[in-house]
């Protein structure tokens, strides 16, 4: 059974934060399969443009859209 490490980013409005954290995790060569989910919580930043052009870039990159801000979870 191959391994998969999954990583889960949190972004809102921290677009060259979150760019950096996906940069830096892709260029890590674990051995073994390597998936990068971003969800983004309604940012009004340009940070869903930025990150789905690195979406578009690798194909174990997958950025989820919120529309808007849905707030803390346990809210």
């Amino acid at each position: 059974m191959a391994k998969t490490l999954s990583v889960i980013i949190a972004s809102y409005n921290t677009k060259d934060l979150t760019v950096a954290s996906v940069e830096s995790v892709l260029k890590e060569k674990p051995g073994f399969s390597l998936e990068v989910i971003v969800v983004d919580d309604g940012s009004k930043d340009e940070s869903v443009e930025a990150l789905k052009e690195i979406e578009e870039q690798f194909k174990n990159v997958k950025v989820v859209v919120n529309k808007e801000n849905l707030g803390y979870v346990g809210k």
